[in-house]
């Protein structure tokens, strides 16, 4: 895909290009430089050249580009203009002492869950940012019993979850024990091998940024000036993890360039004539299948599926190679509506998909009546554009973020309420 430093320059070149055209097409609602809606448009400027390097088709070019249109159109008919009034106004709301210790406690028992968790990972699979090839471990850590999948939906979910309420309890009580909490979990995440693991951190700091009684305290002045060193520190340990597989740091900057061109990489297997027929047998049942299969084979009400993006590497391969593990990509919401409801229902979905985005979004920078509620929504923000990158990997998420989140909610109730739980009124 890129061989040298001057296909890299030309690609950056036509990326730059199309990312300017974004730019200005979603600028009105972008209200900083790590607003996650700013590194989504850079992710699809990067797909966006890379379908316009790998799709011959021009029908179906024309559908991709007709579909990233239509997302635009339904996030920005809902998305809230950046700058319309100053923030958001908490000014008038007080972190009750209830909130406060349960939001405590809630940490305090999520960070020890998600520590066990990940030292029983290391102690079964090390750490997997040291082994050999961190791209693939990733994947193959998680694969086979043992309890090892209960961690992955421990990481992808509650830590999360837990990373909002250890900055936000450190910001409210400026204690030092939150602080030091969340630098173990940073090392946690880094420890995981994803390239995009510290961008949370940045994203969490700049959604906080935006609240009106934490922006100007000294305690959020100095953390949030840790931001650039993260991005930077993320983007070297990128060149670290793809280092595994080059020979030296040009390659490494080129595996990078190469790295943000796959965010497309579903390209590589839909799109075709012979892909894009077998796929397409697939209806609105089988939507709700794939869409609901994480959460319905946990619970044991269906079986697992492979993931469809998985199906379409082995697809691609024509089952003629058994692939080792399988890292497929991910189902962006161009294809997954091109597959569901062809070529003009993919259009509908694309907006819906970018109205939803643009609701969730929204929620954030409305009045509520309690800081609980902005914990909660500030959590489902951090992952929200994961719906046009994923829906149905995003629901998973969401749904085992719920689910092992009622372990140190139980401990949490335990300790807050132990009179009425255990001998009642």
């Amino acid at each position: 895909m890129i061989n040298d430093f001057n296909e890299l320059f030309l690609i950056l070149l036509q990326v730059a290009i199309i990312f300017i055209v974004l730019y200005f097409i979603y600028k009105k609602h972008i209200f900083s430089l790590f607003d996650p809606l700013f590194f989504f448009i850079i992710t699809q400027s990067f797909s966006i050249e890379f379908a316009i390097l790998q799709i011959e088709e021009f029908g179906y070019l024309l559908s991709f580009l007709l579909c990233q249109i239509f997302f635009a159109l339904g996030f920005s008919c809902l998305a809230k203009n950046a700058g319309n009034d100053d923030n958001i106004d908490d000014s008038k709301l007080s972190f009750s002492s209830r909130e406060i210790k349960f939001w405590t406690l809630f940490t305090i028992f999520g960070f020890i869950l998600v520590v066990l968790a990940n030292i029983y990972l290391i102690s079964i699979q090390g750490v997997i940012l040291f082994i050999e090839d961190p791209t693939t471990a990733k994947v193959a850590a998680f694969e086979g019993g043992g309890g090892i999948g209960a961690v992955r939906r421990i990481n992808w979910g509650l830590l999360n979850l837990v990373n909002v309420s250890t900055v936000f309890i450190y910001l409210k009580t400026k204690k030092r024990i939150f602080l030091i909490l969340l630098i173990v979990l940073v090392l946690i995440a880094i420890s995981g091998g994803a390239k995009s693991s510290l961008l949370v951190y940045v994203t969490i700091l700049a959604f906080l940024g935006q609240f009106k009684t934490i922006k100007g305290t000294l305690v959020f002045k100095n953390i949030d000036k840790i931001k650039i060193p993260i991005v930077v520190t993320g983007l070297a340990l990128s060149i670290f993890i793809i280092s595994a597989k080059t020979t030296g740091l040009g390659d490494s900057v080129i595996g990078l360039g190469v790295r943000f061109l796959y965010f497309g990489d579903i390209l590589f297997y839909y799109y075709n004539e012979d892909a894009v027929r077998h796929f397409q047998q697939l209806g609105f049942l089988d939507f709700l299948n794939y869409e609901l299969n994480g959460i319905s084979g946990l619970l044991r009400i269906s079986s697992y599926l492979l993931p469809l993006s998985f199906e379409m590497v082995q697809y691609s391969f024509n089952n003629s190679e058994v692939l080792e593990v399988v890292t497929g990509p991910n189902l962006p919401f161009y294809v997954k509506g091109h597959i569901f409801f062809g070529k003009y229902g993919a259009l509908f979905y694309s907006f819906t998909i970018g109205f939803f985005i643009a609701y969730v979004r929204n929620l954030l920078f409305k009045k509520h009546p309690t800081y609980s509620h902005y914990i909660l929504i500030l959590f489902l923000n951090l992952s929200v554009f994961s719906f046009a990158q994923d829906s149905a990997l995003e629901l998973s998420t969401l749904f085992d973020a719920f689910l092992f989140a009622m372990i140190p909610i139980f401990f949490t109730f335990i300790f807050m309420y132990p009179v009425k739980i255990f001998y009642g009124d």
